[in-house]
């Protein structure tokens, strides 16, 4: 027998918002598998991606809290006390999505920040209309009914239909002006058209997001004033949890290491990740560097010692020619370490000496 009526949308909602939690899950799981794996370091991308998985987890945790009190069933077949349960689930699963979707478009952008070398003024107010909007968000569902917040069936609240269209319509403006970003850096990378439109293909999959954000506006235009607030906002809450895996997945969908191969095949240096090689290339590179121009001055001296105390043709009163030819010390700046250290001839001074001995006879 059923746990659920069987009018009830109880069942399509929670199959959908686990199914819909584990791939957002994974999608995350797998981008911070790649960076680490490739880079051995989390970025500051990385983290925002991490706060919007966790916020998705919590936000789903919280339907599912809703879902087992009753949510998807008809409000006439619900105690009081399932009702309550159910609005205060959906109460604090508002600011989750709120948080989620934000921090998902700050990992994006923030992606999308590191390839470009120019226009940082441009995503820096895009990061903070998305800082000031999650803000204002997270103020405005708080108190958006009074004197309980969250009882928006018996107490008084603003008109929330507008305000959750208008959440929407947000979401929409931020995300066309993040994915416009995109495509604009894109468009300047020096390499074919051909590689620019792979490149575009794997970004532009953002546009599914702002897609579900205005069929969210939609849906919640018709059912959001129903008289069946427990039932008939089933596709509003789906439609919630699209969005929010949509963001979330495509956010991580450049990081695979076939895109970021391809993204460093076209020359782009991606700062945040590069920073990490750089730096360690860096100082290895000086170490080596101080390790061989040591080495090098000791041969010299030692050269210059031996062949001013030893050479057995010092004294001697000829008519002498000294060619000296040094080698410098030649380092392979553009390849690996490996490649330069596998020859036993690098970091040596070469000294080479010619003499040109002439004899005088002189006659008595």
């Amino acid at each position: 027998m059923s746990r659920y009526p069987a009018d009830s949308q109880a069942p399509a909602v929670i199959v959908l918002t686990r199914f819909l939690l584990v791939t957002l899950i994974l999608g995350t799981l797998a981008r911070l598998a790649t960076k680490w794996w490739k880079f051995g370091a989390f970025f500051r991308d990385d983290y925002y991606s991490l706060v919007a998985m966790l916020a998705s987890v919590a936000q789903a945790v919280a339907i599912s809290i809703a879902v087992d009190k009753g949510y998807g069933t008809h409000i006439a077949q619900l105690s009081d006390g399932q009702v309550a349960e159910i609005l205060k689930a959906q109460y604090t699963s508002n600011f989750f999505y709120i948080v989620g979707i934000a921090f998902s478009q700050l990992s994006f952008l923030v992606f999308v920040q590191q390839l470009a070398h120019h226009g940082r003024r441009a995503f820096n107010a895009v990061q903070i209309i998305i800082a000031l909007w999650t803000i204002s968000s997270i103020f405005a569902s708080a108190f958006q009914c009074r004197p309980r917040q969250w009882d928006y069936i018996h107490d008084r609240c603003f008109d929330r239909e507008a305000w959750f269209i208008c959440l929407s319509i947000s979401n929409v403006v931020t995300e066309v002006a993040i994915i416009a970003q995109t495509v604009h850096i894109m468009v300047k990378v020096q390499t074919t058209w051909e590689r620019k439109l792979n490149l575009m293909a794997v970004f532009l999959f953002r546009v599914l997001v702002p897609a579900a954000l205005v069929a969210q506006g939609i849906l919640t235009h018709y059912n959001i004033n129903t008289p069946d607030p427990t039932s008939a906002t089933w596709s509003i809450t789906v439609c919630t949890q699209i969005a929010l895996c949509l963001s979330v997945v495509t956010a991580s969908t450049p990081q695979f290491v076939p895109v970021l191969r391809h993204l460093q095949s076209t020359g782009m240096r991606l700062d945040g990740m590069t920073r990490y090689h750089t730096s360690t290339y860096a100082q290895y590179s000086r170490s080596r560097s101080k390790y061989a121009l040591s080495g090098a001055r000791r041969t010299a001296d030692r050269s210059t010692h031996t062949h001013d105390q030893e050479h057995e043709l010092a004294n001697m009163p000829l008519t002498t020619t000294k060619t000296t030819i040094t080698g410098a010390i030649e380092q392979n700046r553009g390849g690996s370490w490996d490649e330069g250290s596998q020859s036993s001839q690098t970091g040596i001074i070469r000294e080479t000496r010619t003499w040109v001995v002439t004899e005088e006879h002189v006659q008595a």
